[in-house]
């Protein structure tokens, strides 16, 4: 017995070994710190999850929110919504009170509900709902949203504006020039559009700092199911302008009797880095390790 333990370190520290009939107190004792470090770290790991905050308008939320900006007497909440109306074709400007994105948030993405008591039957006009983004001091990054029908046919189109003012009528320049625009028609949409009926409209915006671009991805859904609609080509602006940490609310009309742009349902989410996915993909797999060793003790 002698001679087969002398190979074996005094000091070593020997792993529980649990039985059936080991107590539950006694194994709780040595896996409670274990699954304490493990339980923080996945709290960490959520954090870095994707964050989403909706702001519906109903109440003071609009108010609590928003700061008009721009053309705010033809800015108006109502029945739980937001209404742009004017004799004329005009649009009024909203910024969101809070940061956001952070300055440290790469990707993020924007949405709100919009209808128009009227479609355009010919070119695009002056209806439109549009996010300014990226916002320092009172100039952004400017998504204009436009819908028509047609003779039956649909159509809508994206454009992107750099330097755009959040206090006046100025749009800075378009990304991509005038050939800078993105189109939807026809067999691309999965809709008519029609007259008082509410969309959702999507952008998504991602920097690459590497790279040094600024990309944006706008798309079209069903209120109903958020089934989508449509998909733009991105836009990518190869010389962006970055740091802005601002997001707001452009809202479009063509102006005239009873011609009113509503928006309600305003959603920021945060899209998580590869980065982070991956720090998820570690937590359970050490998650997993932990589980296994247990079952070994």
């Amino acid at each position: 017995m002698a001679q087969l333990m002398s190979g074996v370190n005094s000091r070593a520290r020997i792993r529980p070994c649990y039985s059936r009939a080991t107590p539950f107190h006694h194994i709780m004792k040595h896996s409670l710190p274990r699954l304490a470090s493990f339980a923080a770290l996945l709290c960490t790991v959520t954090s870095l999850h994707a964050s989403t905050t909706v702001i519906d308008f109903s109440g003071t939320q609009y108010a609590d929110n928003f700061t008009e900006t721009f053309n705010a007497t033809m800015l108006t909440p109502n029945n739980g919504g937001v209404e742009m109306k004017n004799g004329s074709s005009a649009a009024g400007i909203a910024t969101y009170n809070s940061s956001f994105p952070s300055a440290v948030t790469d990707d993020f993405s924007l949405k709100i509900d919009g209808k128009f008591s009227f479609i355009s039957t010919s070119t695009f006009d002056g209806h439109s709902v549009g996010f300014f983004s990226n916002i320092s001091g009172t100039t952004g990054y400017l998504a204009v949203f436009r819908i028509r029908t047609q003779s039956g046919v649909s159509y809508a189109d994206l454009r992107i504006f750099e330097g755009a003012s959040t206090t006046s009528t100025a749009v800075g320049a378009q990304v991509g020039g005038s050939g800078g625009t993105a189109t939807l028609s026809g067999a691309s949409l999965g809709t008519t559009f029609a007259s008082n009926t509410f969309y959702t409209f999507n952008l998504d915006v991602a920097v690459d700092t590497d790279a040094d671009t600024i990309s944006f991805t706008g798309s079209i859904l069903s209120t109903d199911n958020g089934s989508v609609i449509g998909s733009f080509l991105s836009i990518v602006d190869t010389s962006p302008t970055l740091g802005g940490t601002g997001v707001g609310l452009r809202i479009g009309t063509q102006g005239g009797d009873g011609r009113i742009t509503t928006v309600d349902n305003f959603v920021l989410s945060t899209i998580p880095e590869p980065s982070t996915y991956a720090l998820l993909g570690g937590a359970g797999a050490l998650g997993l390790a932990l589980m296994q060793r247990r079952k070994r003790s």
